[in-house]
Order: structure tokens, then sequence, then C-alpha cells
């Protein structure tokens, strides 16, 4: 678990992965950031004057993503150290009217004990099971592997203290990588590196002294790639939303030893702190027909209408490298 009040480093404008990577972790300029944004507002079908004029569809989407957020850490403990829900979440007792996640939790050498009469502990372990099924789908699997699958601690003489809340969210960056998926990986690792191989073959093809000629390649070139996907994937350009949310949490976290007495992670003095978490959402998207209305002007490619899948939060803080498939 990442508790530090210091951003991640790529969001440091003072480091050189501030340069190199930048804050999409991808090292594109502002500019492509700024029209991957855009791209993103028409598959999700948001007006492109809205994308433009307002922060609003930021706000609220980074205030849904900052919930959810926090209902998948408090699953994951639930998960993880055998407790109920209840006993890690409380309800709107902050100023923020978000949930505050408090958890604290002694592990001697028999491992987790939890305080309860055998019909309690039959009733948590439901709602466990429960909350891991809806854990699976929110968490990438990598994800979640990573910690439900994680070993002990090496002395099991520990004490756990997790209190967090989010007060504050912003969008980050968000980009569309075309006509491929996470899960199209997975069956075809073939498929991973296949985009950037594209974007290889086109800077190879083309004339950078005739933007013109490159432009009008492009349409074929994309054309023939379009093909080639929906051959080795088996269906018509599905794509995938990769949107990052920076969430100010106030937050208080340590690991002690109590053996030794000593902090193994976190705070050492176990104060309550404020640290930014970066976290990593994805969603698919498939083709939905024709729109009703084709707008007179449309900067950013024929109109379509996109179907949304649900989003699933597959890294943060960087602790998978942003679980990137694509490359």
């Amino acid at each position: 678990w990442r508790h530090s009040p210091e951003p991640l480093d790529r969001l440091n404008r003072n480091h050189p992965d501030f340069q190199t990577k930048g804050p999409s972790g991808e090292g594109w300029g502002a500019g492509v950031d700024y029209f991957q944004i855009l791209y993103v507002c028409k598959e999700m079908g948001i007006p492109l004057w809205k994308a433009l004029l307002t922060t609003s569809w930021q706000d609220e989407l980074s205030e849904q993503f900052a919930w959810s957020f926090n209902a998948s850490v408090a699953a994951l403990i639930s998960g993880r150290f055998r407790v109920s829900m209840d006993a890690v979440v409380k309800e709107g007792e902050n100023d923020s009217g978000s949930s505050t996640i408090d958890f604290e939790m002694n592990m001697d050498d028999s491992g987790v004990s939890i305080s309860s009469t055998e019909g309690e502990e039959l009733e948590v372990d439901v709602s466990i099971n429960e909350n891991n099924e809806l854990l699976r789908g929110m968490l990438d699997e990598k994800l979640y592997d990573l910690y439900m699958g994680a070993s002990e601690f090496g002395s099991k003489q520990m004490q756990v203290k997790l209190s967090t809340r989010p007060v504050g969210w912003r969008l980050v960056s968000g980009c569309v990588i075309p006509f491929v998926t996470r899960e199209d990986v997975k069956r075809k690792p073939k498929l991973r590196g296949a985009l950037r191989d594209l974007q290889d073959q086109f800077r190879s093809s083309t004339n950078p002294d005739s933007p013109f000629q490159s432009a009008s390649d492009l349409g074929g070139f994309m054309n023939d790639a379009r093909q080639w996907f929906q051959a080795e994937t088996g269906h018509n350009e599905w794509r995938t939303i990769v949107m990052q949310i920076a969430i100010n949490c106030v937050e208080t976290f340590y690991v002690r030893d109590l053996k030794t007495n000593t902090i193994i992670q976190g705070n050492e003095h176990g104060v309550e702190q404020e640290v930014t978490h970066l976290v990593r959402f994805e969603m698919v998207t498939t083709e939905g027909g024709k729109p009703d209305k084709i707008p007179f002007f449309s900067p950013l490619g024929p109109p379509e209408t996109r179907i949304l899948g649900s989003w699933q939060i597959t890294d943060w803080d960087d602790l998978l490298d942003g679980n990137v498939w694509y490359k």
C-alpha cells in the first residue's frame, strides 16, 4: 500500500519522469493528452461543446471513480482479513459525505481471529464471499491476485491499521485504445504489441515531408488494420477507454511488528496525513448502430453510437506499472 504525501514521480513536474512519461504514463505531449480526452468524450457520447467548454463531466466522473476506489478497498480488506464490511466502513462520517474506511486488526501466531459467535461467523463468511464476487468484477484479476494471493507476513504478530477517506479528486488522463481489448490479448497473446507495431508500420510507410499525403494514406491504412484486427479478434472494433484519476485522501496507515514494536510499512508515527492515490480504470465499448442525428461538423471523425461496458480498476499507484496490456 502506497502511503506518501509525495505524488508519483510522473505526476511531479520537478521529476524527470514527468517529462519522459508524463501524467498519462505514455510519454505523450500535452496536446496529444488533450485530444485523447476529446476522443474519450466522443466514445462516451459526451457532446463536444460540453467537453470543450465545461469540466462538469470530469468532476462527476471523477467523483464516481473515487467512490468506486473506496468501495473496492473496503471490499478488499473485508476479503483479505475475513471481516465484515460493517467492521470496515463508516458511512458518511466526514464533511464530504463519502464513506470512511477505518480498519485495525492484530494478528497473532494463530492468524487473524474474529471475536464472534458461531452464527455470526457464518453470516460474516457469507457476506465476505458475496463481497469477493463483487470485488472480482471491480478489480482486474492481476490487481485482485496481488492482494488476495499474497502470502502472509513473515511474522504473524502484526498490527495493521488503515483509516482513509477521499476528500478530493481530479481527472489526470484518458485515452481510447482502438480495435482490441484486454480479454483479446489474454486469448491471443500475439495481439500484445500489435498496436505499437501498427504505429511503427505507418511511420515507416509515410513521407514526413508531405502531411497531406500522410493524411490520405491514413484512411486506407486504418481500414486495412481494422479488417486485420476484426479477423484476429472475431469482433467488429471493440475499443477500450483508459482513464486515470488522482484521488486525495486523508489517511492513516501502518503495519507494526508487535514483537519489536517497530513500523514495517507506513507512517512511523502513525499520524494522519493527506496522500494522493492514482487509480487507473478501464472500460470496453462496442458498436451501437448509427446515430439518430448526423451533425453538420464532426472534427473528431464520423459520428457513431457506442455501447458502454462497465468500469474496472486495473491498477493504483503504479503497483503493476499501469498493468498495461497493449504494448
